[in-house]
């Protein structure tokens, strides 16, 4: 199935989310990076799409 993306051509955030998945099965993303960002912000709510889609980018593409 190819990426979805948006008007500007970005990935969409089900397709960041995919990828890092795959980083994880094939043991090449650490969970740890998404654990301790989760204890860092746990007070703050789940971040806006805008910024959910900037860390799913960061620890997706490495």
């Amino acid at each position: 199935m190819p990426a979805i993306r948006d008007a500007a051509g970005a990935r969409s955030e089900y397709d960041l989310s995919v990828a890092l998945l795959d980083r994880f099965v094939a043991g090449t993303a650490d969970v740890g990076a998404l654990a301790e960002w989760g204890r860092t912000h746990a007070g703050e709510g789940t971040p806006r799409r805008e910024e959910r889609e900037a860390l799913l980018r960061k620890w997706a593409e490495g």
